[in-house]
């Protein structure tokens, strides 16, 4: 049973519930409706945690039950995008090339095991919604969250959704010339980056320059 007082957040796959213990919860969505679909995807997000290893910058699963849901460690500063928000006057240049380096070594765990991530609208490669998600759409997705980090703003931030989806087919991209990272950002909006791998050895290149 769902305390809701206790939901701290929610996605496609289910609720996020802060739980007695300090960990949190994530269950199937309690509508009818919805339900068999949600408990089919939470038993495919634990299958992937096992399939993973134990790594630095991915969660690690505490149990998991069909009735009772996925437990996980609570991250008590919330999602990247809104720390950032929080204390962006004083984030250092060196701060937010760790996170991006971060970011594309955990996807670079991510596909050596087989598992390509899926991100969202604003970040994703535009294609037809029965096409499915690869390592470049992976890769793409990866340029935009660089670009957020680096800049504060999602790209094209002012626009609607289905407008920037207009521009990403016509690879008609913001202006990162003067966005530190800038050309990684690019090659991965262009299909340039191939690999996580390569991303991070320029995230390194990067991160190894005067600030």
């Amino acid at each position: 049973m769902i305390n809701r007082n206790n939901v701290v957040s929610g996605g496609s796959t289910g609720l996020i519930e802060l739980m007695p213990c300090g960990n949190v919860r994530k269950c199937a969505y309690p509508n009818v409706e919805t339900r068999k679909q949600s408990l089919r995807d939470l038993e495919r997000e634990f299958q992937i945690y096992k399939r993973l290893p134990r790594h630095d910058r991915l969660l690690q699963v505490i149990k998991y039950s069909p009735e009772d849901g996925l437990f996980l460690p609570y991250m008590p500063r919330g999602n990247l995008r809104e720390h950032i928000k929080k204390l962006s006057s004083s984030i250092t240049v060196s701060q937010k090339l760790q996170w991006v380096y971060d970011a594309a070594e955990a996807l670079h765990v991510l596909h050596s095991h087989g598992i390509i991530h899926c991100d969202g609208t604003r970040f994703c490669l535009p294609r037809s919604w029965d096409d499915a998600s690869t390592v470049r759409t992976d890769l793409f997705a990866l340029g935009s969250t660089i670009y957020e980090i680096m800049t504060g703003e999602q790209p094209y931030n002012d626009l609607p959704d289905d407008e920037v989806e207009t521009r990403y087919s016509r690879l008609m991209f913001p202006d990162v010339q003067a966005v530190r990272c800038g050309q990684v950002i690019n090659a991965c909006w262009r299909g340039e980056i191939k690999t996580a791998k390569e991303a991070m050895e320029l995230i390194q290149y990067e991160m190894e320059k005067p600030q």
